[in-house]
């Protein structure tokens, strides 16, 4: 049993006509001597949150009467006292007891806060509590919140409320990035210790946010900090440190870096085993630097450095090859000013995003067999900035200002690998220099009732070489009772480049193609949540539901490009010159989504906690007057956590995801044709209807276990995780020998002739230092 004090500093009570006690406070949360952040106390069924002023006192209106105070903080058991307000009696010192949790649990999605609506946000104490594939990864957490899909689990391309994986923004501090995503696609590029949260924007995006049809990932890495802190990460994938640590001039320091060493121990393992080359891993690290001040006159300014690179070491035919390298680098400065009721923000960011291998190949038609030389360099340089003026009033807001963006990208590639690098339907050969400039001006006026209800109405115009396109988006709420809350949204969305094709396991970075004319989006969402306070048995509950419909003009969809006629040593020449229209060859499309979320969480005084969403959705797009579901589209997803505390030192936690098949286009018949060789009959596959066919489902559980400590003063945690404890399949395409295989022999082909590509049953361990 641990003592946290609450001393209540009544400076001043007196009776007003409406018999309520005026009191001016300040609530002070001490454990064993030492402050509490956060700690939260309610008075009147009113919450309020431990501040940092200077004279640590505000104001609150208590009728009289008699009242249930309540305190918590995380790690504790709440624990709440009555107590009786009477005519001119003022109180000096409440005292709250309150027993340590056995361990900090937390559930997985937040909601965001009041005027943040259709905003789920995950943090990082969310993000460890799941069990890991090697290590935490920001990316595979997302799964957790609804509306987000990830139909193929091997790769961490997520998709947003049915939209393509390439029609969301990523952002690290407001910064744009482009594929941060490390051994092929398959990890998230980010040391999760360095970041705070991860906020999920689906169904309402700001005026100021442009560019995107399906929402946002805004990762926010960690706020300033008082005093330092230090964390140390070992896994069996790699190793991590993160340093926080205000420096002179009251400046505060973060520096966060991780490097794998799966990558040589594989290696050695091949050496002298004899192994195949198939389970070789290629190397990577990250960085992430960040400085930055927050002024007493209200001025804050950071500036950001983030650098992600994979290789490939000993890839390559020939002793002059190049080993494929590919990565990213991120250099970013803001500023804002923060005086009354204006407020200033300035952000300037410079993303380069890149690919680089040279090889040799032997050129099949050649009877010397000669080598010929094989390239491929993508560089993707991105430069953008805003500036925002924000006004706030009693009851309204208004904020304006205005985006930029100019953006080069040199893409060259030629020779037999480009398949192989990109996992895409790109062209197979490109030598060619684009760029594209946007300005986006922008305005969004905000007008609220107190809490009962507040409205939004705002457009983004964004002026680009073929024209200007108004982007106008709306939104509203209405609280209908203190837990209660309505809200709705309409938006229209522009986006002006894609990529050619949903990549598969394996890619690399994918090359951004520019678009003439933008694929464009209208989107309308409803949600209502429930989120009523604690309970005094201290169980803590909270629901959501959203339903959403999108309408999609002028889609972009790329022609494949592949034919088995490819030669690797035809001219560029007529590539240099093409549109981005043209090359790759883009096809204009319409489609649709429309689809429902419900979300629960649930936390029990013991500290078990459970969360739960369903999402189900149905997104199509329309080919040759012919509507049918996308690639990507998983019309029921479930996905469930559980967390429980198992005595003072370990804990449980589960994963469970549950989903419908993806579309395939199945074989109708096939026909056997006329013998040509000694091997026989030949065969030609007749394919049915696109997308007519969905494979089995899927269904993956996850389990982990935590052990935490303290020792040399210090925090210690291990953890030991299973990912697909069943070992389940997840189809992923469809199998066309394997399907007629199957005819004659059913009761071997359990899985229905889907191709058996998905994560296998993959144990790992970890160790966490903190000090």
């Amino acid at each position: 049993m641990r003592l946290i004090t609450v001393i209540m500093l009544l400076l001043c009570a007196k009776i007003s006509q409406a018999q309520s006690v005026a009191i001016v406070a300040g609530i002070v949360a001490t454990l064993d001597g030492v402050r509490l952040a956060n700690a939260v106390v309610e008075i009147a069924g009113t919450s309020f949150r431990t501040v940092s002023r200077r004279d640590g006192t505000f104001r609150l209106e208590v009728p009289v009467g008699t009242h249930r105070v309540l305190a918590r903080h995380i790690g504790f058991i709440q624990s709440t006292v009555d107590i009786a307000l009477a005519n001119g009696e003022t109180i000096d010192t409440i005292r709250f007891a309150l027993s340590a949790s056995a361990r900090d649990l937390h559930g997985i999605t937040v909601t965001g806060e009041r005027e943040k609506s259709f905003t789920s946000t995950i943090t990082t104490a969310n993000i460890r509590q799941l069990p890991a594939l090697g290590e935490a990864d920001v990316f595979r957490a997302l799964v957790m919140l609804p509306g987000v899909t990830q139909p193929n689990d091997v790769i961490g391309r997520v998709f947003l409320a049915g939209g393509a994986s390439d029609e969301h923004a990523i952002t690290l501090d407001e910064h744009p990035l482009q594929s941060p995503f490390h051994v092929n696609s398959v990890l998230g590029a980010f040391n999760v210790s360095a970041l705070e949260r991860a906020d999920v924007i689906m169904h309402h995006l700001p005026s100021a946010t442009d560019g995107h049809l399906s929402g946002a990932i805004s990762l926010e890495t960690k706020q300033f900090a008082a005093k330092p802190s230090r964390e140390v990460v070992l896994s069996l994938l790699s190793a991590s440190a993160t340093v926080e640590q205000p420096i002179i001039g009251g400046l505060d320091l973060l520096v966060s870096g991780r490097v794998t060493y799966l990558d040589r121990l594989l290696r050695q393992l091949v050496s002298h085993s004899k192994a195949g080359d198939d389970i070789l891993f290629p190397g990577f690290h990250d960085i992430l630097l960040r400085i930055g001040r927050e002024e007493p006159s209200q001025f804050h300014w950071d500036l950001l450095a983030f650098s992600t690179r994979d290789e490939w070491p000993h890839q390559g035919r020939t002793a002059n090859a190049v080993p494929a390298n590919w990565g990213e680098n991120l250099l970013g400065v803001r500023a804002s000013y923060d005086k009354r009721e204006w407020m200033f923000r300035f952000r300037l960011s410079n993303n380069q995003a890149y690919v680089h291998r040279v090889d040799s190949f032997s050129d099949v038609n050649d009877s010397i067999g000669a080598l010929q030389h094989a390239r491929i360099e993508l560089n993707q340089q991105w430069l953008s900035g805003s500036l925002v003026v924000d006004h706030q009033g009693k009851n309204w807001q208004i904020n304006g200002g205005v985006t930029a963006s100019t953006r080069n990208h040199k893409h060259q590639w030629s020779g037999p690998f480009v398949r192989e690098t990109f996992k895409s339907d790109v062209p197979p050969i490109s030598a060619s220099l684009t760029h594209q400039t946007i300005i986006g001006p922008y305005v969004e006026a905000t007008y609220s009732s107190g809490e009962l209800w507040m409205a939004s109405f705002g457009t983004h115009v964004s002026v680009a070489a073929s024209g200007s396109y108004l982007a106008p988006r709306s939104q509203a709420a209405v609280q209908l009772s203190r837990s209660t809350r309505i809200s709705l949204a309409f938006d229209r969305r522009y986006q002006f480049d894609a990529i050619a094709g949903e990549p598969q396991e394996g890619s690399l970075t994918q090359p951004v193609f520019f678009l003439r004319i933008p694929r464009m989006a209208d989107v309308a969402a409803i949600s209502g949540d429930w989120r009523p306070s604690t309970f005094s048995n201290g169980v803590s509950i909270s629901a959501g539901i959203a339903t959403y419909a999108k309408r999609y003009r002028n889609r972009a969809v790329a022609l494949p490009m592949w034919t088995a006629s490819f030669d690797p040593l035809a001219s560029v020449n007529a590539a240099a010159n093409t549109t981005s229209d043209s090359f790759p060859q883009f096809i204009r499309t319409s489609g649709s989504t429309i689809g429902a979320t419900a979300t629960a969480d649930l936390v029990t005084s013991r500290g078990i906690v459970f969360h739960g969403t369903y999402t189900a959705q149905r997104a199509q797009e329309t080919l040759h007057k012919i509507s049918q579901p996308t690639t990507w589209d998983v019309p029921n997803q479930v996905s469930v956590f559980t967390a429980v505390p198992l005595g003072k030192r370990w804990s449980f936690t589960s994963a469970a995801q549950l989903r419908q098949g993806t579309a395939v286009t199945p074989v109708a018949y096939r026909i056997f044709t006329v013998p040509t060789t000694i091997a026989g009959y030949g065969q030609r596959y007749v394919y049915g209807a696109p997308r007519s066919a969905r494979l089995p489902g899927y269904s993956r559980v996850d389990i982990g276990t935590h052990y935490a400590w303290h020792h040399w003063n210090a925090d210690w945690s291990a953890s030991l995780h299973v990912l697909n404890v069943f070992a389940r399949v997840n189809g992923l395409e469809y199998g066309t020998v394997q399907y007629f295989a199957c005819q004659s022999r059913p009761d071997l082909c359990v899985d229905g002739g889907a191709v058996r590509r998905s994560l296998p049953f993959l144990p790992s361990i970890g160790l966490e230092l903190k000090w």
